[in-house]
């Protein structure tokens, strides 16, 4: 980020913040790092989508930073049942380091930004007020591959090159649920759609990717981050 970038975000007061994530220390020390600081009067904390859903429909939450992979919801998911508690939280995705797969929910699913724990923890302060003023952030990694509509706030990506770049939003929720272990049967009940429908989802993929295993499959996943 610019100084020009930073002096265009100025710190608003009252922000309200929530750190989702599903390791409890992490969430822990975001708390005891992040109360306190300038603009900022609440900092909440959730180690699952249930949580985290229960304090966003009970309290006002100006920002959520959200972990892509949690116990139970993915990146996939977990932004829609946030919004149905609380529709104006804008939700900033904090990833362990950086992959493209992630990124690509971010911007498609119009989430606020997307940072890496890499990152020290006065650019996230920087990042959490951007979004919070209503702008977009993206870490340095991403940068490069994000372009915004001329006027609009929205981004999207640029071209990419390579078999993900054909695989659906769709295809990869089939993906990270089938990596961890979920039969298809349970992704269809999962994601409200017929077995026969999830089944040609994953055949699809597999064709795309040019996998012949589910075995090479959930290898796939683990290795983009999609699953730990």
């Amino acid at each position: 980020m610019t100084k020009q970038q930073e002096n265009n975000h100025a710190v608003l007061p009252g922000l309200s913040l929530l750190f989702v994530d599903g390791r409890a220390l992490f969430c822990e020390g975001m708390q005891v790092l992040f109360s306190g600081r300038p603009g900022i009067v609440d900092v909440q904390i959730a180690v699952s989508v249930g949580q985290s859903q229960t304090l966003v429909g009970r309290y006002p939450v100006d920002v959520v930073v959200l972990a892509p992979r949690l116990p139970d919801g993915t990146v996939f998911d977990v932004p829609r049942r946030l919004r149905q508690s609380q529709p104006s939280t804008k939700i900033l995705l904090l990833d362990d380091r950086f992959h493209l797969v992630h990124l690509r929910a971010c911007v498609q699913l119009y989430l606020a930004g997307y940072w890496t724990k890499e990152v020290a923890s006065e650019e996230l302060e920087r990042a959490i007020h951007q979004v919070h003023a209503g702008d977009r952030s993206f870490c340095p990694q991403a940068l490069p591959l994000v372009k915004r509509w001329s006027g609009e706030s929205a981004y999207f990506l640029r071209d990419l090159e390579g078999p993900w770049s054909r695989i659906t939003m769709r295809e990869l929720e089939v993906l990270t649920l089938i990596a961890a272990g979920k039969t298809i049967q349970e992704c269809a009940e999962i994601l409200h759609l017929s077995p026969h429908t999830v089944d040609n989802h994953k055949n699809r993929m597999m064709q795309k990717l040019g996998v012949r295993k589910i075995a090479e499959l959930t290898v796939m996943a683990y290795r983009h981050g999609l699953v730990d």
